[in-house]
């Protein structure tokens, strides 16, 4: 039988072929499989001069899963996903308009350029070596790189960043990329860098993995503490000097000093003393040792242990919410403390039951307290925002110390500079 021709958009013979498969018109028998694959064979050969428009929205497809098709060719024309617009622009680029990408990120770091037509909040990016995924954002002029799986990027590489745009004093970037106190403002309270995070609730805790590290040695000292925000901006400073004021001592609301006096077993940092004035800690009421920590020799048996296994020297400052952010249950109520973290791979080294103290292997892993005040947080008022004043990290030395790691937060539901979704952080 002919295979039909195709005249201005119409197959001329599609009249017979409905009445040969009906068993009338053109004598008997019915259109077989072949012919009726040879007449769509002629069809796709001899061009289509027209659109293709399917009689039912949304109802079929193009090719399968299991029998695609190899190749699409098309020109300057644009592809349309629901609502997603999918197009190349004059210059070359792939671009996606009205789309919000989520989950796993769409591209690898070299192909992010011109995918997406809209300047947007925030990029996702595949860490080349750790395969961690990594969104990266613009806060106040500033880079902001944000690691959604441990809240926030711990360890960052200042050397290749743009540096924290909180408060800095008298540091340096050293060539490890991490800040450094050199002799140029080498008393505590004339150095250091507060960040514009901070914490306003019981339960949120500024935390760093390791406070170790090459830039801390012998003879170093340096405090890892919070500064309340009236103390930071200046509104009440209870009569005393404010935050980098020079001297020794002020602008601390919780102030544990470490003092790395020697060398191992017995002369690994220990928190010496506080440049905290009692009158600017909570309530007047000043801060201390305290908790199943608060004993200097128990610091010092923790550091080595964390040597020994193989671990970070895991600190956090925050405020404390009762028994719950306690290991041992030990009741802080809402005061501010300092804790240390106890892993599971220090517990299980053989020297867990003489290094730290019976009531840590008794409850196991998790933080314990070994600096508190005295008084409960403070409530300071509120930002222009409405959100509650708080309490931010504050890091000083006596010079010739680097910062290990910047702190990331815990705990944070809601700042004005904390990237809050599904609890994570920056800094």
């Amino acid at each position: 039988m002919s295979q039909g021709r195709w005249i201005d958009g119409r197959l001329v013979s599609e009249v017979f072929v409905v009445n040969q498969t009906s068993g009338g018109g053109g004598g008997g028998g019915g259109v077989t499989e072949s012919e009726v694959s040879g007449i769509v064979s002629g069809i796709v050969a001899s061009g289509i001069g027209f659109d293709i428009i399917p009689t039912q929205s949304g109802a079929y497809d193009i090719g399968s899963a299991s029998m695609p098709f190899k190749d699409g060719y098309f020109t300057s024309g644009s592809l349309y996903l629901a609502d997603s617009h999918l197009f190349i622009d004059a210059d070359q680029n792939l671009c996606i308009e009205n789309t919000v990408i989520s989950g796993e990120p769409l591209t690898t770091s070299g192909q992010v350029s011109g995918m997406i037509v809209a300047p947007k909040t925030s990029y996702r990016f595949v860490d080349a070596r750790t395969d961690a995924t990594v969104t990266l954002s613009v806060r106040d002029g500033g880079l902001i790189v944000t690691d959604p799986f441990t809240e926030s990027v711990s360890n960052v590489d200042l050397g290749g960043t743009t540096p924290d745009p909180g408060t800095i004093t008298n540091l340096s970037i050293n060539g490890a990329g991490k800040y450094q106190a050199g002799q140029t403002g080498s008393t505590p309270n004339a150095n250091g860098l507060v960040t514009l995070e901070y914490i306003n609730t019981p339960g949120q805790f500024f935390v760093i993995n390791d406070i170790g590290g090459p830039g801390f040695g012998t003879g170093d000292r340096q405090c890892f503490g919070l500064v309340r925000e009236t103390l930071y901006d200046a509104t009440d400073l209870d009569g005393l000097p404010g935050v980098f004021a020079g001297a020794n001592s002020g602008g601390w609301s919780l102030s544990p000093f470490w003092y790395y006096t020697g060398s191992s077993p017995n002369a690994y940092p220990y928190i010496w003393t506080t440049y905290a004035y009692q009158q600017q800690t909570p309530g007047g009421a000043g801060n201390g040792p305290s908790g199943v920590f608060g004993g200097q020799p128990t610091h010092k048996r923790w550091w080595d242990l964390c040597i020994k296994a193989g671990v970070g020297h895991g600190l956090r400052v925050g405020i404390a919410n009762g028994t719950i952010t306690q290991q041992d249950g030990a009741d802080y109520g809402n005061r501010l403390v300092c804790q240390l973290y106890v892993s599971t791979e220090m517990l299980a080294h053989p020297d867990a039951s003489s290094d730290l103290p019976a009531a840590v292997i008794t409850n196991g892993a998790g933080w314990y307290t070994c600096y508190a005040t005295t008084g409960d947080f403070e409530d300071m008022g509120q930002f222009p925002d409405g959100n509650d004043k708080g309490y931010r990290f504050r890091w000083s030395t006596f010079g010739n110390t680097a910062l290990n790691q910047l702190p990331y937060v815990q705990g944070v539901s809601n700042n004005d500079q904390i990237t809050a979704a599904a609890g994570q952080s920056h800094y």
